[in-house]
């Protein structure tokens, strides 16, 4: 089956894994902030995508966590909630500014953190504008 740790992504336009970008990615819970240290103590920063489930009430945390193990604060970030629903929301972003983005209430989604995420901006541009819709994004300066 399709797991939310590829697919909510996917659907935002960001693959997890592209070709001279990232060829592997780590799927980590957020809630867990012990297990979540654990496991990106596992990675070298910035080398890997991360995907980063149950983390939206967490993101200010993770961000904090991930750039004291040594990520870059500029490093591409995404929120994506309610993926293939008519809520979806997808918020980009730098990882600095991870946790001051506000997703809507209420709404199950997924952080990916690593340059895939500018992949969705060179999708974006190439392709016609999309109908107007629940999207937030472009949130870096």
């Amino acid at each position: 089956g399709v797991t939310s740790a590829t697919a909510a992504p996917a659907l935002a336009g960001i693959p997890v894994t592209h070709r001279g970008i990232a060829s592997a990615f780590l799927v980590i819970s957020g809630h867990a902030m012990d297990a979540f240290e654990a496991g990106i103590r596992a990675v070298q920063p910035n080398t890997v995508s991360l995907v980063v489930l149950m983390g939206v009430t967490e993101r200010a945390a993770v961000a904090a966590r991930l750039v004291a193990q040594g990520w870059k604060p500029d490093t591409p970030a995404a929120v994506v909630c309610a993926a293939s629903t008519p809520d979806e929301w997808t918020w980009t972003g730098s990882l600095a500014q991870l946790g001051t983005t506000e997703p809507p209430d209420g709404l199950a989604g997924v952080l990916v953190i690593g340059e895939v995420v500018r992949v969705r901006d060179v999708l974006a541009t190439a392709t016609a504008p999309a109908e107007a819709g629940n999207e937030v994004s472009y949130g870096r300066n």
